[in-house]
C-alpha cells in the first residue's frame, strides 16, 4: 500500500526461498530489495522456533537484475536467550548485541565498509533475479579450491595415521611373538 519510502518485514525464512515466489515477484515490480537479514533461530524462543529473515525494501522503484542486495547472516546477534518462565531476565547481552544491531543498520545503509563485529563470511553483496522470487536468502560463496596448506595438512594427517597403525601393528606382532 506504500508508494515511496523504505519498508522492512520480518517473516518466516521460507518466504524468501520459494514458498511465496509469486508474491515476491509482485513486490519486486514496485520495490527494490536492499537487504536480506537472516535472524537467530531462537529470536522468538518460547513462542516459536522458526527461522526468520528481515527483508528491507526501497518502495516505489522496481527491482532491477543488477541492483545490489546485501545478504547478512545475523544468526549471532550478541544476545543469549533463555526460556525460563520465572526468570527475571531471559535476554542477556553477551557479545556486543547493541553494537551488532547498529552494525546491521550501517551495513544496510553503507555496505561492507561498516563491517566490524559481523564477519566477512556472514556478509555478502550479490544479486537476485526479479523474475525468480525464490532467491532472497543467499550466503557468501565458499571457496572450495584447496590450497597448498590444505594439501600439506592432508598428507601430514595421512602419514600420522600410517605411523600410528605401524606402531599398533608392531606392538601386536611383538605380543604374538612373546606368546610363542
Amino acid at each position: 500500500m506504500m508508494t515511496h519510502g523504505y519498508a522492512a518485514i520480518i517473516i518466516q525464512n521460507s518466504a524468501g526461498s520459494g514458498k511465496a515466489a509469486d508474491y515476491n515477484r509482485r513486490i519486486l515490480e514496485h520495490s527494490t530489495l536492499l537487504a536480506s537479514i537472516k535472524m537467530p533461530i531462537d529470536l522468538f524462543i518460547g513462542k516459536s522456533s522458526v527461522q526468520t529473515s528481515i527483508y528491507v525494501f526501497r518502495v516505489g522503484e522496481a527491482h532491477q537484475k543488477n541492483d545490489i542486495v546485501r545478504f547478512i547472516d545475523f544468526s549471532n546477534d550478541g544476545y543469549t536467550r533463555s526460556n525460563r518462565k520465572k526468570a527475571s531476565v531471559n535476554l542477556r547481552d553477551t557479545d556486543h548485541a547493541r553494537e551488532r544491531y547498529q552494525e546491521v543498520v550501517d551495513l544496510v545503509r553503507n555496505g561492507s565498509s561498516a563491517l566490524h563485529y559481523i564477519s566477512s563470511q556472514d556478509y555478502y553483496e550479490g544479486h537476485i533475479d526479479p523474475q525468480n522470487g525464490s532467491d532472497w536468502n543467499q550466503s557468501a560463496p565458499v571457496d572450495k579450491h584447496p590450497t597448498i596448506d590444505d594439501f600439506r595438512r592432508t598428507v601430514a594427517d595421512y602419514l600420522s595415521w600410517e605411523v600410528s597403525n605401524l606402531i599398533k601393528n608392531q606392538g601386536q606382532t611383538e605380543d604374538c611373538l612373546g606368546k610363542l
